[in-house]
């Protein structure tokens, strides 16, 4: 998972807010589905269906800073991979 762009408020996950203009590594894990960013957070949905978000969470974005963190609710998000 690589992420670049600005980064005021964490939604890249690298554990910065340090606006990146070059691809950096946020996790080397290989079972990641899809990913969907807003202008403050990132959702990213992995293989086994669960979903985790970071960044900022002002008004209810789900993330809790960085690092990514799970989203409750079970891992049925995605629907069978």
């Amino acid at each position: 998972l690589w992420a670049w762009g600005q980064n005021n408020s964490g939604q890249l996950g690298d554990g910065t807010t340090v606006n990146k203009i070059a691809p950096v590594r946020i996790d080397a894990a290989t079972d990641w589905r899809g990913i969907a960013a807003g202008g403050r957070h990132t959702v990213a949905l992995k293989m086994d269906g669960s979903l985790w978000a970071w960044g900022n969470n002002a008004t209810g974005q789900l993330g809790d800073g960085w690092p990514p963190v799970q989203v409750l609710g079970g891992n049925n998000w995605g629907g069978p991979p």
